[in-house]
């Protein structure tokens, strides 16, 4: 056992009082333990504590060598809600000491004993292998210098097994551990031990299995070649030899005389077989034909042991046809020119005829001897060349030809494959065999491109693409395009030309066409795009020809912060600096009526970020700002307050009021409207033209089918930003979207960027194609972390806090969930069904009230919130509580005004402007200390810094979600530390939410290239995952 350090002990104890009540549990003497060590050498000791009452709690702990506590854990409450040891787990400790100081003066004596016989012996065991007849066995031999014969082997392994001592003679009597013999002879022990006993022959054996024991074929062979180049001792059929096992090639020496092959020395041999295996004795050396390279040359050396060959005319030919080929150059014949003298074998003359027709390339053969056909050749006597036909059918197969029904005919069926034998095989081909072609593969041409075949030219902050007349003219630009999307290698076009599809400028083509977004057939001579897509051909065009303007643009992307733009003077004395970065980084993208993502933490100020460059770039149309309904009003009072002669038009009341407002815009305003109103108004924008266009919260346009997405890629502005501390929620498809919005077709289209990114990236984390993504993205999103702006920000202290459910309310627990299993069994399919049986153990979690109206017990979770309420407004903290389920804040609500607290409720119904009210006044009301507040509702664009507590009720799949609503308090103007506390119910569902969010937090820092939690998309397995016990 592991002596444990006390220092250990007393270090992780809470506190003196902790301590004492450990002790007197401790001397109370009702702790049970016991200890087993893992593969790590480490102690676990598990078992019971009795405290002082009657009531006894599991208890575990690991030591490591060192006497370290490398974990420890108790079933106590005190345990789960609180950092450091329990009194329960003290008390074990204490016992673990105990137990191991003890046990360490009584061992001592006898391990120096042990030890002593056992240690560094380096004892070496030497096989003897017996062959007799069908049978395998062994002996051994034992000793260090003398050696003894082992007398009973079974014996042996027992004394190794149990670490017993045995005497062999005078010189040698040790404990048998493992670790007395050498390397090599542990090795033949662990090889033996499973097979000592094993009897090869029902009945009476040649092997008494004491002193010689039958072993497996298999096992003979896997010792034996454990000796490979050593010395080994073999008894075959009583005959003793000493050999050296040679891993050299056997080298068959023949004589021919007298019309006789034989062995050369044949009488100085012995060949032998065990299982399936040949071995030939001979000079001292142990040879297994196994190790031949050529392994036609075995069954020749077997047959010439057995007989020598004596040929005949019609033998000659044979052995000439179908054998010597074979084996011609790994044997040596003495008098070998007299040998080949008999060999009448012909040379083979192989003819192709290759045609191409209906996408495939077809070869027919004939064999040719001496200018006859095959059949003619045989008849007239020649012998056909078995070896050389077989390998020119290997050839042919190396090439992909497939043998068709017709007889002596091959084809290439893949088009791709037969062009690519034409360019790069068909010479090889030529060696083999004379070939012939036909006319339609004469007409054949392959041809690479020179260059794209396009230029560029900038235009009034447009980039121009000029096409020359090679790429117009190619009628069927649309199929190469698809033969490239399909991965050939080759497109053949209609002239008979092929274009070798791996041409870097092929590649580059289709960069442009699919950057372009309009189908090949229909480009035009010079086609305008926006000028953020040169970023995609940046590594296309030779620098030489591309325009100043463009070399200055992409400069200016990649070095904006230095920049001097004209800023709002009220507005610059109030920037703090990265704010003044982000403004020149807004700034330096609209001056060339460029969009991208502010991407910034959240409660970074990313709406003055907007206001500053909406006040400072003066602009002939107007400008519009799309939210969430609950933060128009929060957008309308910061532009009032940071910039008071902006003139701002909101955008609200009924659609007669709405379409009236829309219609009166003045080309001097900022519109506000909702994602709602939007929607519903989209027509009365049809006709309007917006400068600027930013969408704040732009993660409600994350799935691209919905109609948020659809309706505010249908306004027309010049220069379009979105706003989100999150722009990559659940998948790569998120980013797309928002691009698309604010850079259409940059990224392609969905079919494409999926295609070309997402699934690599996502399935087997790509780092080539996560590079060269974040290469894409990069200058067109800002996105700056607390910790590296913030250094004055408070500290957010996060800590999970474990609620146990009571006997009640666990029964309504595990009967729901095992009605839910059954359930699933039927509709294990059907991912909503499963969802929905999730939300209902979530809800059973959060109150079972939410799912059993009539339920009377307790609610774990809920009782310890309330605790933590009170804690939190006695030590003057005020508190945010969140949750999914409104249902669940009434329950919150009605419990907390029964403690006489009135808390503020901000829901999905909560009016917009009474939302603003409150936020207002929770902000400089001391006296309101609680706000509950629906996750979905409440997550995003508030700013509640007066609080300082954070209490999520509940976990949300998303965990970028919870730190959202976190950062409601976490943010610029708080001033205190913020403590973030997670209720979970232990044992639950809400534990497995809690890991799942832990294990998908990764691919938005690839692509991205911050800290940020991303969770992807739940797959079924995931899900059905979440009910195993």
């Amino acid at each position: 056992m592991n002596k444990i350090d006390i220092k250990e002990i007393i270090k992780n104890t809470i506190d003196g009082d902790t301590y004492t009540k450990a002790y007197e549990v401790f001397s109370n003497k009702k702790i049970i333990l016991k200890c087993r060590r893992n593969e790590k050498d480490e102690d676990v000791y598990e078992g019971m504590v009795s405290g002082m009452g009657n009531k006894s709690y599991p208890v575990s702990a690991t030591i490591d060598a060192k006497g370290k506590v490398i974990h420890a854990s108790c079933d106590c409450d005190f345990y789960w809600n609180y950092d450091g040891y329990c009194k329960h787990i003290l008390a074990f400790l204490l016992k673990i000491n105990e137990v191991t100081n003890k046990k360490e003066v009584n061992q001592l004596t006898s391990l120096l004993n042990f030890y002593k016989k056992s240690v560094s012996l380096d004892i070496q065991l030497t096989p003897i292998f017996h062959i007799y007849g069908k049978e395998v066995g062994i002996e051994l031999k034992i000793g260090k210098g003398k050696t003894y014969f082992i007398k009973n082997i079974p014996e042996f392994f027992d004394n190794i097994e149990k670490n017993l001592s045995f005497k062999y003679g005078k010189e040698l009597e040790f404990v048998h551990t493992t670790t007395a013999f050498n390397k090599e002879s542990r090795n033949l022990i662990e090889d033996l031990k499973d097979y000592i006993g094993y009897r090869s022959i029902e009945g009476k054996s040649y092997f008494d299995n004491k002193r010689k024991c039958s072993l497996p074929q298999i096992v003979f062979k896997k010792c034996l070649d454990a000796h490979l180049d050593q010395s080994v001792e073999l008894v075959l059929d009583e005959a003793n030899y000493e050999l050296n096992y040679t891993s050299s090639e056997f080298d068959l020496n023949l004589v021919f005389e007298k019309n006789t092959l034989f062995i050369e020395n044949k009488k100085q041999m012995r060949v032998f077989m065990v299982g399936r295996s040949y071995y030939v004795i001979r000079d001292k050396n142990l040879y297994c034909l196994d190790n031949v390279n050529n392994p036609h040359v075995v069954p020749l050396v077997i047959a010439l042991f057995q007989q020598d060959l004596v040929f005949n005319s019609k033998l000659y030919n044979e052995f000439f046809t179908y054998i010597y080929p074979q084996v011609v150059n790994c044997i040596t014949i003495i008098n070998r020119e007299e040998f080949e003298k008999y060999n009448n074998c012909s040379n083979l003359d192989a003819e192709c005829y290759l045609d191409f027709k209906n996408h495939s390339l077809y070869l027919k053969y004939k064999f040719m001897y001496h200018s006859l056909e095959r059949e003619e050749a045989i008849k007239q006597g020649y012998f056909p060349n078995i070896a050389q036909e077989e390998n020119f059918f290997e050839q042919l197969a190396t090439f992909s030809f497939l043998r068709t029904t017709k007889e002596n005919e091959y084809i290439i069926d893949d088009e791709d494959w037969a062009l690519d034998f034409l360019k790069n095989d068909l010479h090889k081909l030529k060696e083999y065999a004379t070939v012939y072609i036909s006319d339609s593969i004469k007409h054949l041409s392959f041809k690479k491109m020179n260059s794209t075949g396009v230029g560029i030219r900038f235009n009034n902050n447009w980039l121009e693409l000029v096409f020359n007349e090679e790429i117009i003219a190619l009628k069927d630009l649309d199929e190469i395009l698809k033969s490239l999307k399909e991965k050939k290698k080759y497109h053949l076009l209609k002239d008979g030309t092929i274009l070798d599809l791996q041409d870097k400028y092929i590649q580059d083509l289709k960069d442009i066409i699919e950057t372009i977004g309009v189908p090949a057939s229909k480009l035009q001579k010079e086609m305008q795009i926006p000028l953020f897509k040169m970023m995609r051909f940046e590594s296309i065009f030779d620098q030489k020809a591309i325009p100043k303007e463009i070399e200055q643009f992409l400069y200016d992307l990649k070095n904006y912060k230095h920049k001097n733009y004209p800023l709002n003077p009220k507005l610059a004395s109030i920037l703090r600096d990265y704010q003044k970065e982000g403004f020149r980084w807004l700034y330096n993208l609209a001056k060339y009526n460029v969009g991208g993502i502010l991407a910034d933490d959240m409660g970074l100020g990313k709406s003055l970020q907007i206001i500053s460059l909406l006040s400072s770039f003066k602009t002939k149309n107007p400008n519009l700002i799309v939210a969430p309904s609950s933060l128009t009003y929060n957008w309308y009072n910061e532009f009032k307050k940071w910039d008071e002669q902006c003139d701002i038009l909101l955008i609200t009341g009924n659609g007669p009021v709405r379409e009236q407002l829309i219609k009166n815009i003045q080309p001097t305003q900022t519109i506000i409207t909702s994602y709602d109103y939007l929607k519903r108004d989209l027509e009365l924008y049809q006709n309007l033209q917006f400068h600027f266009m930013v969408i704040d919260e732009a993660q409600n346009i994350k799935n691209f089918a919905t109609k948020n997405a659809e309706s505010v890629k249908e306004i027309k502005a010049i220069t379009k930003f979105a706003v989100t501390g999150t722009p990559l929620e659940n998948s790569l498809a998120d980013l797309w979207s928002i691009f698309d919005y604010c850079l259409p077709g940059y990224l392609k289209t969905y079919e494409i960027f999926k295609y070309e990114y997402e699934y690599d990236i996502v399935k087997f984390k790509d780092t080539a194609k996560i590079n060269r993504l974040n290469k894409l993205v990069a200058p067109f999103i800002l996105r700056r972390i607390k910790k590296d702006v913030l250094k004055e920000l408070p500290d957010k202290l996060e800590q999970v806090v474990y609620a146990k459910m009571d006997q009640e309310q666990q029964q309504v627990y595990h009967a729901t969930i095992e009605q839910a299993k059954k359930q699933i069994m039927e509709n294990s399919s059907n991912k909503m069904y499963i969802f929905s049986m999730l939300t209902r153990l979530r809800q059973i979690c959060c109150h079972p009230k939410l799912y059993l109206q009539d339920y009377q017990g307790e609610s774990a979770k809920l009782n310890l919130t309330l605790d933590l309420v009170e804690n939190s407004i006695s030590g003057n903290h005020k508190i945010l509580i969140f949750s999914q389920f409104t249902s669940m804040l009434a329950i919150l609500q009605e419990e907390l005004q029964k403690r006489n607290i009135q808390p503020f409720v901000l829901t999905g119904d909560t009016p917009a402007e009474k939302r603003y009210q409150m936020v207002e006044e929770f902000n400089q009301n001391s006296e309101i200390k609680v706000f509950l507040i629906s996750l979905k509702a409440g997550g995003t664009g508030l700013n509640l810094t007066a609080a300082d507590t954070v209490i999520h009720y509940d976990p949300w799949w998303n965990l970028s979600a919870e730190n959202q609503a976190s950062d409601r308090v976490h943010r610029i103007g708080q001033r205190k530390n913020v403590q973030i506390l997670k209720v979970i119910v232990k044992d639950s569902v809400e534990e497995k939410i809690l890991n799942l969010q832990m294990l998908k937090k990764d691919l938005f820092n690839l692509v991205i290239g911050n800290e940020q939690e991303f969770v992807s998309k739940l797959t079924l397995n995931e899900l059905l995952s979440l009910f195993n016990d």
